[in-house]
């Protein structure tokens, strides 16, 4: 791809994600300024999720059929989600808010007390 092309860079970040970053601007979050500015400006920056709670997304990738067991959250395990860690909470919340079960592994509830 040649420098004078337009590329697109599509963020999966939502709004609570954007809220965090040091300066919250929907449109061009602080940790890709640079990144676009090595593509000489020349880069579209989309954010389609920006708008949707976490239910939302979860609602949006069960519609699209996306594998969402095969999707990430946890902070702190590599063989089984912990359960525990703010990341796993929000995304166990948000798939009960989804009406769903959550289709990753989870480790059991006394390995979650002893994290």
């Amino acid at each position: 791809m040649g420098m004078s092309e337009t590329s697109a860079l599509s963020l999966g970040l939502h709004p609570q994600q954007v809220e965090s970053l040091t300066i919250a601007s929907p449109s061009r979050p602080p940790s890709v300024v640079g990144f676009s500015c090595v593509f000489d400006g020349n880069m579209e920056i989309l954010i389609p999720l920006i708008t949707l709670n976490r239910a939302q997304i979860v609602r949006l990738g069960l519609e699209s059929s996306a594998p969402l067991d095969v999707t990430w959250s946890c902070y702190r395990e590599e063989q089984e989600a912990c359960g525990t860690c703010e990341s796993c909470v929000l995304r166990l919340r948000a798939f009960a808010a989804a009406g769903v079960p959550d289709p990753i592994h989870y480790a059991p509830i006394a390995q979650r007390a002893e994290s």
